[in-house]
C-alpha cells in the first residue's frame, strides 16, 4: 500500500518518492492524486451502497480501543452538523466583535 502511495503521490505528480525526496529529485516535499471511479462500471451501484453501509454497521460495532467508539469518515462532520443546526454556529469572541463593529459602522445593528 505505501508503494502504491508513493506512485501515485510521487512518482505520477513528479515530485519523487519517498526514499529519494529532499535529495537528488528536488525541494518539492508533498504529492498530491487525485482520483474517481464509476462504481456501476464495476457491480450495481445499489449493491455497493448496501455493502458499504454494512461495512459501517460492523465498524461501529467493533470495540473501542481507548476511544468511545469507533469512528468512520463522516462521523464527526455529522455530528457536527445536527450539533450546529440545533444550537446555532458557535463563533470566536474576536469574530463577534469584528461583526458587531462591521454592523455598526454600516448601519445594521448586530443582533445579542
Amino acid at each position: 500500500l505505501g508503494v502504491m502511495v508513493d506512485v501515485l503521490c510521487g512518482i505520477l505528480p513528479g515530485i519523487g518518492y519517498s526514499l529519494v525526496l529532499g535529495r537528488e529529485q528536488g525541494t518539492a516535499s508533498a504529492g498530491h492524486f487525485f482520483g474517481a471511479l464509476r462504481v456501476d462500471a464495476f457491480r450495481p451501484l445499489a449493491d455497493f451502497k448496501a455493502m458499504v453501509d454494512q461495512m459501517v454497521r460492523d465498524l461501529h460495532a467493533c470495540p473501542p480501543l481507548g476511544q468511545e467508539r469507533v469512528l468512520v469518515p463522516g462521523d464527526k462532520e455529522r455530528a457536527a452538523f445536527a450539533d450546529r443546526s440545533a444550537h446555532g454556529i458557535p463563533l470566536h469572541i474576536k469574530v463577534v466583535e469584528a461583526l458587531r463593529k462591521l454592523g455598526e459602522e454600516q448601519g445594521a445593528p448586530f443582533p445579542a
